[in-house]
């Protein structure tokens, strides 16, 4: 059982490696099997600050114990991906115009494409769309798992960068219907592209949530 006051009382740079042994031992003791809280949720539990929460989390990334998984959340090492709240599509067919220009294809190539919907750590549920080539993954139908990073790493084709435009927009009646909001209602939409070793565009990603923010771009190095 964690001491949320004791941690509280030491707002030193020593605290986070506190923090991260409290927490390594919930670890051992079987506390979040299928995932950790937010930072925001965790620090709010603890008492800490979300910097000092930070740190633990990469301090325990460090040892093994822990990893981030893009979009996803923090989970302890060995942990199975979550599966989507409903999978929305997995099928192939020709690239439409956008797909063409994001993925640099030739006009009538075929693309394979997959949307779902999942809870985030806060509980919000998130729509995600993701399209790529259909040579990278032929049977879309048969994938169940959201870790696409491992199903391209297999391939010899693990992403090494990718480039994000976050924006902020409005919920149409059907993306309002899915995501359990109004019609207007304010998303966030995040569109990633992910990029393979020799510079090709492995990946076009997009995710909308509930929220609003001003675009802008960021570039992560993997």
């Amino acid at each position: 059982m964690m001491n949320n006051s004791s941690t509280a009382l030491y707002p030193d740079e020593g605290l986070y490696q506190r923090l991260a042994q409290q927490l390594q031992a919930a670890l051992s003791a079987g506390r979040w099997p299928s995932g950790l809280p937010s930072e925001r949720k965790l620090s709010d539990s603890l008492a800490v600050s979300r910097h000092a929460a930070r740190k633990a989390l990469d301090l325990l990334c460090q040892r093994g114990l822990l990893e981030r998984r893009r979009g996803s959340g923090t989970y302890p090492v060995d942990a199975a991906w979550p599966v989507p709240e409903r999978w929305l599509q997995r099928e192939t067919g020709l690239a439409d115009a956008d797909e063409l220009l994001s993925l640099g294809l030739s006009p009538g190539s075929a693309v394979a494409r997959l949307q779902w919907l999942r809870g985030d750590a806060d509980g919000a549920l998130l729509l995600e769309s993701h399209c790529l080539s259909r040579t990278l993954l032929p049977y879309p139908e048969a994938m169940q798992s959201l870790d696409l990073d491992t199903h391209l790493a297999a391939l010899d084709q693990a992403p090494v960068r990718r480039l994000q435009r976050l924006r902020a927009c409005n919920a149409t009646p059907e993306q309002a219907r899915l995501l359990g909001l109004k019609p207007g209602d304010a998303l966030l939409g995040t569109r990633t592209l992910s990029y393979g070793r020799h510079g090709q565009v492995l990946l076009l990603g997009e995710r909308l949530q509930a929220g609003a923010t001003p675009g802008l771009m960021l570039e992560l190095e993997i």
